[in-house]
């Protein structure tokens, strides 16, 4: 069975969704599927043909959810009809395709519903602001009447119970499930933090047997909660003088933060490795006593989160992360990241109970293991994608 990946989106960069997808389709691949990718989406292409997957470059206008954007599928319409004909041409039925930008959903799902092929969309990007205000890009987009008739053509997944209560609200989209996203288990397993790659954070263990490290793994940017990050560190470095503080990333407020760091007299407590590859992901987690995520805007799911809950690293999160529910989670360890007094009033609390540390720890890599594993996701997906 054939399953083809698209995307035509309105920007581009590597980020939860785009590592998700590329995980699917090597799962899927294992699974003795043959798996290729169609689109415009730089990133997607370049990690598909990495590796070896068969990309194909279509193109279509930029998703309509920005008014400019939107403005320029109209007044392409009838042109898109010579396009979708030459795109049709690419599938054969028995086919499926999972798309994952609102043009081919709205241009091509009933076509290829009609030509017999297997149509899932992937939902990814959020309906709603912090503040219960609907975004633009969907809820507000004059499409939404397409969308939701297309939808019936489709099976609709959303990838957090969070994003699936949205898409409930917004009522009338056909066929909706939910299926979280899912991380491998066996790259993301507990090891000894000997069995870290970076010689900074083992040499600092080295120096100071007693130390006490903190980290993050985000894009610097100020969504990502990296500017509350630094303030939690000078604040628990004049409380925990074992500590000291990893921030990996890059971004636009690299600048600001390096400039930061120096400006509080903090170069010895908090360390700014960049960006590492995603193959040294696991060994940073493996270097850390306890993982901190400060989201500071809703998170469609909250991934990296996710990865370091399966290192067994014991795991402290912002409330805005998609994948929480209220069965999932305590209380006490879900933070509101504004609140800098509250955050550091809780990472003392658990320092200073070292058996809370490993409890909780073990709690999030079960957690995990039944609820978000890549095997659980790609058992779902098979399953849409053949029983349609």
């Amino acid at each position: 069975m054939r399953i083809v990946f698209t995307r035509f989106p309105f920007s581009s960069a590597l980020g939860g969704l785009e590592t998700v997808t590329l995980r699917m389709a090597r799962g899927l691949r294992e699974r003795g599927y043959d798996v290729s990718f169609i689109g415009t989406c730089p990133v997607l292409s370049r990690l598909f043909e990495e590796a070896g997957f068969s990309t194909t470059y279509l193109w279509l206008p930029r998703a309509p959810v920005s008014k400019q954007s939107l403005l320029v599928f109209l007044a392409m319409w009838p042109w898109l009809f010579f396009q979708k004909r030459r795109f049709l041409r690419l599938f054969t039925k028995g086919d499926a395709v999972y798309m994952l930008s609102l043009s081919e959903k709205i241009l091509l799902t009933k076509s290829l519903k009609r030509d017999g092929v297997r149509v899932v969309w992937g939902e990814h990007e959020a309906l709603m602001e912090d503040d219960g205000h609907w975004r633009n890009w969907l809820a507000k987009n004059p499409l939404l009447g397409f969308y939701r008739r297309m939808s019936s053509y489709a099976r609709v997944v959303a990838v957090s119970d969070r994003l699936g209560q949205q898409f409930e609200q917004l009522g009338n989209i056909r066929n909706l499930i939910v299926i979280p996203n899912g991380v491998d288990t066996e790259v993301f397993r507990p090891m000894s933090s000997s069995d870290s790659l970076f010689r900074a954070l083992t040499d600092l263990r080295k120096k100071h047997p007693d130390i006490f490290l903190i980290g993050t793994v985000a894009r610097l940017k100020p969504e990502k909660g990296v500017r509350e990050f630094l303030s939690v560190a000078e604040r628990l470095s004049l409380k925990m003088p074992a500590c000291h503080f990893i921030l990996a990333g890059d971004g636009e407020l690299r600048s600001e933060l390096q400039e930061a760091v120096r400006a509080k007299n903090m170069a010895e407590r908090v360390t700014l490795l960049g960006e590492i590859p995603a193959t040294g992901i696991p060994s940073l987690y493996a270097s850390l006593d306890l993982c901190l995520f400060l989201s500071t805007t809703k998170e469609t799911f909250g991934l990296t989160a996710v990865e370091a809950m399966a290192m067994q690293r014991p795991t402290l999160i912002s409330k805005h992360f998609g994948f929480l529910s209220p069965d999932l989670f305590h209380e006490e360890y879900i933070l509101d990241p504004h609140d800098i007094d509250g955050v550091v009033a809780t990472v003392l609390w658990l320092v200073q109970s070292p058996e809370s540390l490993q409890l909780l720890a073990r709690k999030q890599r079960d957690l995990v293991l039944h609820r978000f594993s890549i095997q659980s996701m790609l058992n779902a997906y098979e399953r849409l994608f053949t029983s349609q």
